[in-house]
């Protein structure tokens, strides 16, 4: 079976090429592992996205002044809605799911 979209646990593995029945073989997720740090010298993480563009900055050897972005797209603060305690629980079960990039990329800490 081919996916063209995978949304769910592990959808980073998906993402960068790990197919979803090998989620759950440790193998084969240390292998994906070596090879994307073999393969990527940088990685920029969304949630930290200030952070990783001065990495970025850095690595290209350019000025902070070269650094400009816009948000777009970002909601506004009237139309943000405070997460429920369900919404919390079923994404800390998420979180102990996908708990592997931790140990397995000392580098992400």
């Amino acid at each position: 079976m081919y996916f063209t979209a995978y949304f769910g646990t592990n959808q980073l593995l998906w993402d960068l090429g790990l197919n979803t029945t090998q989620f759950k073989n440790l193998t084969a997720i240390k292998e994906k592992v070596k090879e994307l740090e073999t393969t990527m010298d940088l990685v920029l993480i969304a949630e930290y996205f200030d952070e990783s563009l001065v990495f970025l900055q850095d690595q290209l050897c350019w000025d902070i002044q070269d650094l400009t972005y816009l948000k777009l797209n970002e909601r506004k603060a009237e139309k943000k809605t405070a997460m429920t305690e369900e919404t919390r629980r079923i994404l800390a079960v998420i979180s102990q799911q996908q708990h592997i990039w931790v140990q397995l990329c000392p580098n992400l800490r």
